[in-house]
């Protein structure tokens, strides 16, 4: 069994407006600090088992910051920030050592999984007004992602580096908003990143690493009728 894993969470923020609500943003500071975290562990049993458990492995400090602003620099041009950073750390993960036999603290060998420092994501959305015959608007985006570790441990061949992913939509509305088109590109530069995997050494798994990747260069044509 294990017990409840408990954390306190505190944040602090502001939200506002400058130049005459031209530009909005809202920003936040936070921190967690876990204890008793609950971890999910594998071990290899032979001849062939796979045995997964949770521990109270766990203590942990969590801190970062956020930002969302836009700046409307012309009726027509209206740029999207977003923005955040993340320093996740393990103070204590106290765990099975294959190599001493022993439960041992090894939190400097550990990372927290799935968790980037730094993300952000800009949008550049411009529209053009074309009286009664609708509306365009062009939206070029490009995100962020930080290097990423699968699990606790590092696994070179299944970790994740940074990288970035860039989109673009063009989408016309009828002027009495009752038909849409809409013309979307997703990942343009082909970026081959992986969202996922798995990591089975040795002779009884077939010595297997599987990994699962985002999609790769998409255009998606969409036509919406409201009745």
């Amino acid at each position: 069994g294990y017990q409840p894993e408990l954390v306190d969470t505190y944040e602090i923020g502001l939200k506002g407006s400058l130049l005459d609500r031209r530009i909005n943003f809202a920003t936040a500071l936070f921190k967690s600090d876990y204890t008793d975290q609950q971890i999910t562990s594998q071990f290899f049993i032979p001849p062939a088992s796979v045995v997964s458990f949770v521990d109270n492995a766990g203590s942990s400090e969590i801190w970062g910051w956020e930002l969302e602003a836009s700046a409307r620099l012309t009726d027509s041009f209206v740029p999207r920030l977003t923005l955040g950073y993340l320093d996740a750390k393990f103070n204590e993960f106290v765990t099975f050592n294959p190599l001493t036999g022993q439960r041992e603290n090894m939190a400097d060998q550990r990372a927290f999984q799935n968790t980037p420092d730094w993300t952000a994501n800009i949008a550049l959305p411009y529209s053009f007004d074309m009286g009664d015959r609708g509306s365009l608007i062009f939206t070029p985006m490009a995100s962020y992602r930080g290097a990423t570790q699968m699990f606790e441990t590092a696994i070179p061949l299944l970790d994740q580096g940074a990288y970035w992913l860039y989109d673009a939509t063009l989408m016309w509305t009828a002027q009495d908003d009752r038909y849409r088109v809409s013309l979307a590109g997703r990942n343009l530069s082909d970026e081959r990143y992986r969202a996922g995997g798995y990591n089975f050494p040795g002779a009884i798994t077939g010595d297997s690493v599987i990994g699962f990747y985002g999609a790769p260069r998409t255009v998606t044509l969409s036509v919406t009728a409201s009745f």
